[in-house]
């Protein structure tokens, strides 16, 4: 889906006014989006004028980063896990010294 700005939108993004944003635009520096009943700018062609390249990723970068995401997913659980029992041993000597510390005393 693309993604517009409204005039403010990009007013506020590159600080200027919207009257400026209206000069570019009547100057030929900036292009609205055609066919629209107001006026909004494609984000992609405001990155363009910016130098900001939009990557798009290949499918097989993105399976890569899917499976990489479900990898570390599973690595979290397992600490989380693991996390767990140690806070409940931690929570066993804990009490087992407590348990001692009022025999003794």
């Amino acid at each position: 889906m693309v993604k517009l700005l409204t005039k403010q939108d990009l007013a506020k993004r590159w600080q200027v006014s919207t009257t400026t944003i209206d000069r570019w635009a009547n100057d030929g520096i900036i292009s609205p989006v055609k066919g629209l009943p107001s006026i909004r700018f494609n984000l992609e062609h405001i990155m363009q004028l910016e130098g900001t390249e939009i990557g798009k990723l290949s499918p097989l970068e993105r399976k890569r980063l899917e499976k990489k995401i479900e990898q570390l997913e599973r690595e979290k659980e397992e600490l989380e896990k693991e996390n767990a029992e140690l806070k409940d041993y931690v929570r066993a000597i804990f009490g087992q010294g407590l348990k001692f510390m009022k025999e003794v005393m």
